[in-house]
């Protein structure tokens, strides 16, 4: 079903909250340079990534616990920017299910109440308090080569500390199957 899921809190679930359903596309980690492998999936590290310029580390941005040392760090370092920040998401199949997992993390008591909504081809997820380090999920099927990905904060700099996309497997029509793995091979992926 596409849409967004309930959020679900990182420290509740530990490292097991990354998922590994499908195939991995892209994962990054957002705000340092060092890749973190966490449930063992590999997240890339980049200081900034499309419309979020600025990459940070503090630790008082989780402080939950219940997370191995790469997921902590990983939860710790973010990229910001003010007003709705955008991520393309590129290398699309049309017509093929995906699921965008995000990380968002800022435990700092002192600057809420805020909450933080994310935009994804036509779903908009609920407001989730952003003093809660969580992990959201949306499944979607893509209607072109790439899409925007939007986060808006409703108070101050809206942050992202990473994020992966998977490419789900396919199901039902064996015909429409095969049309999309010819589509697949085409485009070489």
């Amino acid at each position: 079903m596409s849409g967004w899921e309930s959020p679900i809190s990182v420290s509740t679930v530990g490292d097991s909250i990354v998922s590994t359903e499908g195939d991995l596309v892209v994962a990054k980690n957002l705000g340092q340079a060092s890749a973190k492998t966490v449930n063992g999936v590999t997240f890339s590290g980049v200081v900034s990534d499309g419309d979020f310029p600025t990459g940070v580390f503090l630790s008082t941005f989780y402080a939950d616990g219940g997370v191995g040392v790469d997921f902590e760090a990983m939860m710790q370092s973010f990229s910001y920017g003010s007003g709705t920040r955008t991520i393309t998401l590129s290398g699309l199949i049309s017509g093929r299910e995906y699921l965008l997992q995000v990380f968002d993390s800022d435990d700092r008591a002192a600057y809420g109440p805020r909450t933080v909504q994310h935009y994804l081809a036509g779903y908009t997820s609920a407001a989730t308090a952003h003093n809660t380090s969580f992990s959201a999920i949306c499944r979607f099927v893509a209607t072109d080569v790439s899409t925007p990905f939007s986060m808006v904060n409703s108070i101050g700099d809206v942050s992202c500390n990473g994020y992966q996309l998977r490419l789900l497997p396919l199901s039902g029509n064996p015909t429409t199957n095969l049309q999309n793995n010819l589509q697949s091979m085409r485009f070489g992926l």
